[in-house]
């Protein structure tokens, strides 16, 4: 692969960085660790070590409004990866999580049809 990413407009590719982001430093306790990185060619992986998304959370978390019984105490309001999951699929792209509890998450974006004017090497 390559490291980097091509895009039409970054700010969308902005947008799904920080909200994504956001979640994992969100669920990552102190002392974890969060990883960006471009681990194919247009692949955004995003890890944390935090406290994972439970098996049946998982197909709900890019619903909107979803709140699982261990994020509403949290801050947030459940839309943040369902306008992640909307833009990724309008762009032609896909964002998939693998997750274990207690251990961590990754999300793995892919965006195809963006690779064309903005260059934004290693995140």
């Amino acid at each position: 692969g390559t490291d980097q990413i091509v895009l039409t407009d970054e700010k969308w590719l902005l947008f799904i960085i920080e909200q994504v982001l956001s979640n994992s430093i969100k669920y990552t306790p102190a002392g974890g660790s969060v990883t960006i990185s471009i681990v194919d060619d247009g692949v955004l992986r995003i890890s944390d070590t935090g406290c994972g998304i439970p098996p049946e959370a998982r197909s709900h978390i890019f619903e909107r409004f979803y709140r699982s019984d261990s994020s509403r105490s949290l801050p947030g309001n459940g839309l943040g990866l369902s306008l992640v999951k909307a833009i990724v699929s309008v762009a032609g792209g896909t964002i998939e999580v693998e997750s274990e509890v207690n251990r961590g998450t990754t999300f793995l974006v892919t965006l195809p049809r963006w690779r064309q004017k903005t260059k934004m090497t290693k995140l």
